[in-house]
C-alpha cells in the first residue's frame, strides 16, 4: 500500500481513486488498487446470455406472467420465476456474437397440478384470425368442481415480445372462439399455449403449446 503526504489542504474522502485521511495533523492519501480484469469462462459466458435473454422475456411478459404462474415463491417475481422454470429453453448459437435462441415450444407459461385441457388451434387466412376449439377430453369425466376449470388461451409475439391472454371456456363444455392477429403482430412470430385455472384461482394446470393444425 502506498502513503505519501498531501501537501494542498486538509481533504478526506476519496477523489480520482484516492482515499484521504489524517494521521497526526497530517494529511495522507492512498491510492486504491486497480480492479482487476476477469477472465470469464465460455459456460459463464452463456449462463449470462441465456440468463440475459430469458430475463428480458420474463420482464416483457410479466403481466401476463402475473395470472399465469401462481405457484411463485415469495422471494421471487413472476418474472424471476419464469426465467427459474425456462432458462432451460434458452440456448446460445454463437457466443461471440452472443445470439441466442428460445424454444418456444417447450417454454412453461403456468404450471400447477390440474389435467392439461384439449385446445385445438388453427389460422384463418381469409379472416387473419386464430380459431381455438375446446373440447372435453374423450373417455374422461370429471367431477362437478372440475368441470368449472377456466380455460385459457396465452398469445405471445416472439418478435415484438408481447403477449395477452383470453378466456376460452370451461373444461365441461365445448366452446371455440375466433381472435383477429393483433395490429403489428407477424402470425409466423406467433406461439400459443392453453392451460386451466381452477373456479378459485388458485391451481393451474401446466400450460402445452398449441400446434397450428
Amino acid at each position: 500500500m502506498e502513503l505519501y503526504p498531501v501537501v494542498a489542504g486538509d481533504l478526506s474522502g476519496s477523489m480520482d481513486r484516492t482515499v484521504f485521511y489524517k494521521v497526526d495533523d497530517r494529511c495522507l492519501g492512498r491510492k486504491k488498487a486497480m480492479p482487476k480484469e476477469r477472465d470469464f469462462s465460455d459456460v459463464e459466458k452463456e449462463q449470462h446470455l441465456k440468463f440475459g435473454f430469458t430475463g428480458k422475456l420474463g420482464s416483457r411478459l410479466r403481466y401476463v406472467l402475473k395470472e399465469t404462474l401462481l405457484h411463485v415463491p415469495k422471494y421471487l417475481s413472476a418474472a424471476n420465476y419464469f426465467v427459474r422454470l425456462n432458462i432451460g429453453n434458452c440456448m446460445v448459437e454463437d457466443l461471440d456474437s452472443g445470439l441466442v435462441t428460445f424454444d418456444y415450444e417447450h417454454a412453461v407459461f403456468a404450471e400447477g397440478s390440474l389435467i392439461v385441457p384439449n385446445v385445438e388451434a388453427s389460422y384463418l387466412e381469409e379472416s387473419n384470425s386464430f380459431s381455438f376449439t375446446l373440447t372435453p377430453i374423450e373417455g374422461r369425466e370429471f367431477p362437478g368442481k372440475l368441470k368449472s376449470d377456466k380455460v385459457n388461451v396465452v398469445l405471445v409475439e416472439s418478435n415484438l415480445l408481447q403477449a395477452y391472454q383470453l378466456e376460452l371456456g370451461t373444461r365441461g363444455t365445448e366452446a371455440s372462439i375466433t381472435e383477429v392477429l393483433e395490429p403489428g403482430w407477424n402470425k409466423d412470430n406467433v406461439h400459443l399455449y392453453a392451460y386451466a385455472i381452477d373456479k378459485d384461482g388458485k391451481d393451474t394446470s401446466p400450460s402445452v403449446y398449441l400446434p397450428l393444425v
